[in-house]
């Protein structure tokens, strides 16, 4: 396990590396096919953390960059029962009181998807309102889903170390596309096989 200054220190860096890779990206002769603001996609199995892990990364981009503006676009999945939805990652947000966060929650609509048919528009408003950066969170995926990449600049998977036999990880799409990979709940203590 990771120290806390440690694993302060590692998330701190993982920020600044999304972040650059993005800018350099733009920065790039063909613009790296960026236009605009650059989004980075959060998705992961329900459970996983991914509310928490982009309240932080919210929390952190604004401490670092203090003249830039964020945007978060979450999804939550609508109930196939009812077609209602618990848009609850608002619960996991306590950094985007800042008046440089902007927060839209978006319920899926379907219940076997993990986004909204209404996510390109959502970023490209926000794109038009001019955030600086754009965090896309989707619902909780199975181990096949990997849509968030037709979204989305930059990729990261959420897991836990909770994901059963080593032969489970061969059956998740999105860690052959993962810019990416973040194993969160490491502490529980079964984490010494999950980072290999």
């Amino acid at each position: 396990m990771l120290p806390g200054k440690l694993m302060k220190r590692h998330l701190n860096s993982l920020i600044k590396k999304v972040y650059l890779k993005i800018e350099l990206l733009k920065a790039s002769p063909t613009g790296g096919g960026l236009e605009g603001a650059p989004v980075l996609g959060i998705t992961g199995t329900g459970g996983a953390g991914k509310s928490s892990v982009t309240d932080e990364i919210v929390r952190r981009f604004l401490n670092f960059y203090t003249d830039k503006t964020i945007a978060v676009i979450s999804v939550d999945p609508s109930k196939k029962k009812t077609g209602g939805a618990l848009l609850g990652d608002r619960i996991r947000m306590n950094s985007i009181s800042s008046p440089r966060a902007y927060m839209r929650s978006l319920a899926t609509r379907e219940s076997e998807k993990a986004l909204s048919k209404y996510v390109q528009e959502a970023i490209d408003i926000c794109k038009d309102a001019g955030y600086d950066f754009i965090i896309l969170e989707s619902a909780g995926v199975g181990q096949s889903d990997a849509s968030i990449l037709d979204y989305v600049d930059v990729s990261m998977y959420v897991m836990t170390p909770e994901y059963g036999a080593a032969s489970q990880l061969e059956k998740i799409n999105m860690l052959d596309y993962a810019d990416v990979v973040c194993v969160n709940k490491f502490d529980k203590g079964r984490c010494t096989g999950c980072i290999a």
